[in-house]
């Protein structure tokens, strides 16, 4: 049995998981004990109430043990400084963070570890030596990320590649990025929890939202954010297209809270109904009939592979996505606009029964890139890790 340390950059009850949450849950299945802890805080904290009500949250946490969410995974949350910017408070959180961790994982039998992080400055908090194989999963450019320290970040993201024993990335570009620091690098795209997604398929009860939205529905599901969705564009398509209805489900401003909405919130055919339940998506894209990825193209996106793709196909969703570089290897699967006017063209000719995409065929593709297909793939390259580590 592995133990297993994730160093995440994400709250376990963010009500959209991430990579993080649902990598944990796969490896944990797979029989290896987890140790979740969750983000140190990689932005400086603004003014606005979302950021001092989550300081708040994580600082009443700080003071508890870790959190067991079954007999496999834990969940911790350290007490740090939120990027810190000082010598001082970077020791000072280096001092705490690593004596804190150390008494955790001697309470919970985690020796022999392996180090498993998210966070580019992983190195600035703990001594990455002491664990017996180390591995840095890239799931996005974090330094293009409002708020970020891009220099810092990009700077530590060098030596952590460089020091750890494999990198795992998401996207073609990443990869075509960290190649140039190690050569123990994997490329593995995001993946889709496919049981759960594909019973969309299976017809169940509308949700209560849905009796007063008028078909048809155009859904997009995840972080309203203006960093990362074109906004503008879909203001363009409802005044487009005013018997369509554009139904978003998701935290406005997550991961910037500066997002605003002003110029989408105005419109009677755009309807934003806040985050869901994770097990209740499902239900919403089986009574949607596109699913929307209208995202921005900036030094983000174009590292980005968005989860929500794998997670409309496995619906049955007919996918309408703007040209992320991510998505090139399934051009069969899903059709690209580059602005509102190829958006709905795109989306009539799905409604129309024109569109040359077929649902079916985008399934059973989503079928072959699951959480668990993806997560054995990753332990058996760490096997050959710590086998050669063995043999030093």
């Amino acid at each position: 049995m592995k133990n297993i340390v994730l160093l995440s950059t994400a709250e376990w009850d963010n009500p959209f998981w991430t990579n993080k949450q649902h990598t944990a849950c796969s490896l944990a299945d797979l029989d290896c004990r987890i140790l979740y802890i969750e983000s140190l805080g990689l932005r400086r904290p603004s003014i606005h109430p979302r950021d001092w009500h989550r300081l708040i949250k994580r600082f009443t946490k700080a003071f508890s043990l870790p959190k067991k969410i079954n007999s496999n995974l834990w969940v911790w949350s350290p007490l740090v400084i939120p990027a810190p910017t000082t010598w001082h408070t970077k020791l000072l959180n280096r001092i705490v963070f690593s004596v804190s961790l150390y008494l955790v994982m001697m309470i919970l039998g985690f020796n022999d570890s392996i180090l498993w992080t998210y966070n580019p400055l992983t190195k600035n908090y703990v001594s990455i030596k002491h664990f017996s194989s180390t591995i840095y999963h890239c799931v996005d450019n974090i330094s293009a990320q409002p708020g970020m320290n891009a220099r810092l970040i990009n700077a530590e993201e060098k030596k952590l590649c460089n020091d750890v024993d494999h990198v795992f990335v998401t996207s073609s570009t990443l990869y075509r990025s960290l190649k140039r620091w190690t050569k123990n690098i994997t490329y593995m795209p995001n993946v889709v929890d496919f049981k759960h997604f594909s019973k969309a398929r299976s017809r169940r009860p509308a949700p209560n939202e849905y009796i007063d939205i008028p078909e048809p529905r155009l859904l997009f599901v995840g972080a309203i954010s203006s960093y990362k969705v074109d906004l503008g564009m879909i203001r363009e398509i409802a005044l487009m297209m005013p018997s369509w209805s554009i139904v978003l489900i998701g935290l406005v401003g997550e991961g910037d809270p500066a997002t605003n909405i002003k110029e989408i919130d105005d419109l009677s055919n755009i309807y934003l109904l806040g985050p869901k339940p994770y097990q209740d998506l499902p239900i919403y894209m089986s009574h949607s009939q596109v699913g929307l990825l209208p995202c921005l193209l900036n030094k983000y996106t174009e590292s980005m592979f968005p989860m929500k793709f794998f997670e409309y196909l496995a619906a049955g969703l007919p996918v309408v996505s703007t040209q992320l570089a991510a998505l090139n290897s399934f051009k069969d699967c899903f059709l690209t606009g580059k602005n509102s006017f190829e958006f709905v063209v795109h989306i009539k000719s799905i409604l129309d029964g024109r569109s040359t995409i077929n649902p079916d065929h985008a399934s059973s593709i989503a079928s072959k890139y699951t959480y668990e297909m993806r997560s054995v793939a990753m332990l058996r390259i760490i096997d050959r890790v710590l086998d050669k580590s063995m043999r030093r």
